[in-house]
């Protein structure tokens, strides 16, 4: 950051660290803290959190401010003056990330549900998705969906207790805590081929058409791992439908 070749060979005698216009370097042996300040930005790029990510790289930063100051007897002002700059930019959204988390804090039952169901969702995403929810606490017999409902119904989550799943008014199916209901209708964009009734009290999480649609268009990477996790679940119930007696 900041180097560039100078009138005199590279490397000659100084290992390369010419600033700008050839200003030799006057401390030739804090060339490591140049070292460090390039593996940690390296490391930066490698981090999916941001808030990490940018934490990295304002002290990769910094460790190039210091290592300009340092080195030659006249620093190149101009590495140092952007560098301020973008630690700047980047402590902006550094406080704002942890504004918005801190804003964002989740309950129990939450903290449940990302740790055991969405826990490949970003820690954002996953915050935005739990804005749109509404939990809800049912008695036995209470309808979730229908057969035949269109794909503007929610998508709903068994948080506790059991559903029946019946097909032209005949139970063929018992689901527990832990499913999703309507998923498959979700997916395709179909009507639903079943309806899910409560067996007990029950608490379900859902998420309305509409806003879960506004959200995913948004955020695409929130969108694909969503669909994963709901193809997960049509999975792991056709593959105990198939272990069930006829």
């Amino acid at each position: 950051m900041g180097f560039s070749a100078s009138a005199q060979a590279p490397g000659a005698g100084d290992g390369g660290l010419d600033a700008p216009g050839g200003t030799a370097p006057v401390n030739p042996e804090y060339a490591y803290v140049a070292h460090i300040g390039f593996l940690l930005l390296a490391l930066s790029y490698l981090i999916r959190d941001v808030l990490y990510l940018r934490g990295i790289a304002v002290t990769a930063a910094c460790i190039m401010i210091a290592f300009n100051l340092l080195t030659y007897d006249q620093p190149a002002w101009v590495v140092v003056w952007w560098n301020i700059i973008f630690i700047t930019i980047n402590l902006c959204h550094i406080a704002w990330l942890l504004h918005d988390r801190r804003k964002g804090s989740l309950d129990e039952r939450e903290e449940r549900l990302r740790s055991t169901v969405f826990a490949t969702l970003a820690p954002a995403g996953y915050r935005k998705l739990m804005a749109l929810a509404q939990w809800r606490d049912v008695t036995a017999g209470e309808v979730l969906i229908r057969q035949g409902d269109d794909s503007s119904r929610p998508l709903i989550y068994l948080y506790s207790g059991f559903a029946l799943v019946a097909v032209d008014s005949r139970n063929v199916a018992r689901i527990g805590q832990g499913s999703f209901v309507g998923e498959m209708g979700y997916l395709t964009d179909a009507a639903a081929t079943a309806t899910v009734s409560t067996a007990g009290a029950c608490c379900v999480v859902s998420w309305p058409a509409a806003g879960l649609a506004a959200l995913l268009r948004r955020e695409p990477q929130l969108r694909q791992s969503l669909h994963q996790i709901l193809a997960h679940d049509v999975v792991e119930k056709l593959a105990l439908q198939a272990r069930q007696p006829a």
